[in-house]
């Protein structure tokens, strides 16, 4: 799988942004980094690792609040899109090229999702392994709940390994000294929005705002988590 989603991003670099973030992907977009600010709780002169980085758009985000972000992929085409003054690092997510414990909160978007569950628990060792103690670990995930499991039970050409909740919890209680977090959104799968106009979306999302929280996780595509290292 690894090989796979190098490859994939290799194609698609070139066209990432303007394909997903376009139409209601843009206000996708803007739940997305509200969802990781409100976790991330990012600080002024904070270092953060952004793992995963693809194109830099989290980067722009975390700069505006005087973060220092270094940007890290596996996709050299990904990282080009970067803008130039930023810091870059091409490198595995299974072995970062970090000492331990520099990093003041660690951050991967759009990654976990496309590993098994093993791969999950490795890429998570490294993300705490370089995170400080006291520091933040936020990353998201596919549920195996809500629509999105409907839909890629049908597409069998996707590159997504779902988890439930509830065996995300069970994965936690292997790491010690954390604390985590779990923050249930997508009722409508975020892959949907960048394909419908932004005033559906906006009808799709407001859907996320009125559903009870112990309905989001049963119902909602998205787990978004927060790890606090001790």
């Amino acid at each position: 799988m690894r090989e796979k989603v190098v490859e994939y991003y290799k194609h698609e670099a070139e066209t990432y942004e303007m394909k997903r973030f376009r139409r209601g992907g843009r206000l996708q977009h803007e739940v997305e980094m509200r969802n990781v600010i409100t976790l991330l709780k990012p600080s002024k002169e904070d270092l953060i690792l952004d793992l995963g980085a693809g194109t830099g758009r989290l980067e722009t985000v975390l700069q505006k609040l005087n973060c220092s972000v270094i940007s890290c992929d596996i996709s050299t085409e990904m990282l080009a899109k970067i803008r130039k003054n930023s810091f870059r690092i091409r490198s595995d997510a299974f072995r970062l090229p970090f000492k331990n414990e520099i990093f003041d909160k660690t951050i991967a978007l759009r990654l976990l999702f496309h590993f098994n569950e093993a791969d999950k628990m490795e890429i998570l060792r490294e993300m705490l392994r370089v995170t400080k103690a006291g520091g933040l670990i936020v990353f998201d995930v596919e549920s195996s709940h809500g629509l999105l499991s409907f839909i890629l039970n049908i597409r069998k050409d996707h590159l997504n390994y779902l988890v439930s909740p509830a065996r995300l919890e069970e994965m936690f209680t292997q790491i010690p000294r954390i604390e985590y977090k779990l923050y249930f959104s997508f009722f409508i799968p975020r892959g949907i929005y960048r394909h419908i106009p932004k005033d559906i979306a906006r009808v799709f999302l407001s859907i996320d705002r009125f559903l009870p929280d112990a309905m989001k996780r049963f119902k909602c595509s998205t787990i978004f988590c927060s790890i606090l290292k001790f």
